[in-house]
């Protein structure tokens, strides 16, 4: 069986210019399949963790999915992550007493859906 370690040893010591552009091109693919398959795992109520989204202080954000429109659906975090975001000194403006925050607009692909 082939590892993730010899893998890396082919592309680091023999892929050709061509064997990076398939490598490249199947990863793509592996990217968009992964995409897909964790979008469909979203319903309404599930527990998620947002992840793979720019910018980058998103990521790691927990909370239930209230609302799903098309391929984006709303996320009310749960307290620590309204807290984050708070603090995160972005344009979310949060106000002291709230405990939870409406994130609309994520990407159903950008959720992972937790136990």
């Amino acid at each position: 069986m082939t590892t993730l370690t010899d893998v890396a040893t082919f592309i680091t010591n023999e892929a050709t210019e061509d064997d990076i552009d398939r490598i490249y091109d199947f990863c793509k693919t592996r990217n968009k399949t992964l995409r897909t398959v964790r979008a469909a795992s979203v319903q309404r109520g599930a527990k998620v963790e947002l992840a793979h989204l720019s910018p980058k202080y998103l990521n790691g954000l927990r909370g239930v999915v209230e609302t799903i429109a098309g391929e984006r659906c709303g996320v009310r975090l749960d307290d620590a992550s309204t807290d984050r975001l708070r603090f995160s000194g972005t344009r979310y403006y949060i106000s002291p007493d709230t405990t939870e925050h409406l994130l609309d607009g994520v990407p159903l692909s950008s959720c992972t859906v937790l136990d």
